[in-house]
């Protein structure tokens, strides 16, 4: 590693990372950081569209997802001394994006930039496309805006399960509630969600 360098690079590049990096777990990885930087960018590779779905569902606004994920793998490098590998790398890296998209919600206070589905949308898609999928894409709009209308408890939870697909346990270690309030709060969330859904998406 470059000694003068305080920071890696963020910006991952496909290709040219060795095939024996690509084998390691991430608890692996995460021990080479200090003598092999190219394993922080397997690490990023490997888990930056997870980090960036996640707080680009929980804030609603894509620019501001991107600078939260390069925080969180900013950090990630930071603290990669303190780093204890106990097999669960993917609930550490959620609880720091959890924890910035958390604190960022506060700052704003609601405040958060939501633009119409239909809106910020429109202008993307093509208009030569099958209906369906125009159709489908009006939808997952639809669904988008109802999940940033929610309070912030069930966001934060529905994203966990659904879109990061983690189990309650991971769930727990990641939010610090017990597996029963998160399961209940899974399935409020999901209610909440699903009745301020028009009638003809419930079918």
């Amino acid at each position: 590693m470059n000694p003068g360098r305080t920071r890696p690079r963020l910006e991952v590049v496909a290709g040219g990372i060795s095939g024996a990096l690509e084998e390691l777990s991430d608890d692996q990885l995460m021990l080479l950081l200090e003598r092999q930087e190219r394993s922080f960018e397997v690490l990023v590779r490997r888990h930056q569209p997870l980090v960036l779905a996640y707080a680009t569902r929980f804030l609603g606004d894509r620019d501001l997802a991107r600078e939260i994920t390069q925080e969180v793998f900013l950090t990630l490098w930071a603290e990669r001394r303190t780093y204890s590998p106990q097999g669960k790398f993917r609930s550490y890296l959620l609880t720091l994006a959890v924890n910035r998209c958390r604190s960022l919600g506060r700052r704003r206070q609601v405040a958060r930039r939501q633009q119409p589905l239909l809106q910020s949308g429109a202008a993307q898609l093509n208009s030569a496309l099958p209906i369906d999928e125009l159709l489908d894409a009006e939808r997952a709009s639809l669904v988008q805006a109802r999940l940033q209308a929610i309070e912030e408890p069930y966001r934060e939870v529905l994203l966990l399960r659904f879109c990061g697909a983690m189990s309650y346990q991971e769930m727990a270690s990641v939010t610090g509630r017990p597996e029963g309030t998160l399961k209940s709060l899974v399935s409020r969330g999901l209610k909440h969600l699903w009745s301020s859904l028009p009638r003809e998406l419930r079918a």
